[in-house]
């Protein structure tokens, strides 16, 4: 541990399991006002970065009506390269388009087209396509 301007510096301190809801808790012996201990906020550690993305439920199957909000909205989980689900995540939306558009329908409402990230999960609300047809296929774009 060095010192400098009352700040401690902690070299080759790392975390070597994948996990959820870490705390770090420093401690000193120093006779100090208050308390001698300290703890971080929880963070999570995982494998790297956002690497997938990953249906939580069946919402490919079934059918919609043209007009409604599909009975089965899209919920997507993102992944490190570990398949870890990055709980840490709270900053990226997910972006639903048509990919497959065989009536040349309009994926709506517009600003249910984005959904956010909590706790590496987004869950999308009242999407729909306006136009019946056989075919139609959705993409997702994880935005940082």
């Amino acid at each position: 541990i060095s010192w400098d301007n009352g700040e401690a510096h902690y070299d080759g301190l790392f975390i070597n399991e994948v996990g959820d809801h870490n705390v770090l808790t420093f401690v000193t012996d120093l006779l100090l006002p208050g308390s001698s201990k300290c703890e971080s906020l929880p963070f999570s550690v995982g494998i790297g970065p956002a690497a997938e993305l990953v249906f939580l439920d069946e919402t490919s199957v079934g059918q919609a009506l043209g007009g409604k909000a599909f009975t089965n909205q899209p919920c997507i989980e993102v992944r490190d390269k570990g398949e870890n689900r990055l709980v840490g995540e709270n900053n990226m939306l997910i972006v639903a388009a048509l990919y497959s558009n065989p009536s040349n329908g309009t994926l709506s409402p517009d600003n249910s087209r984005y959904a956010p990230v909590r706790e590496g999960i987004a869950q999308f609300r009242n999407l729909s396509i306006d136009k019946t047809g056989i075919g139609y296929r959705l993409s997702f774009t994880l935005m940082k």
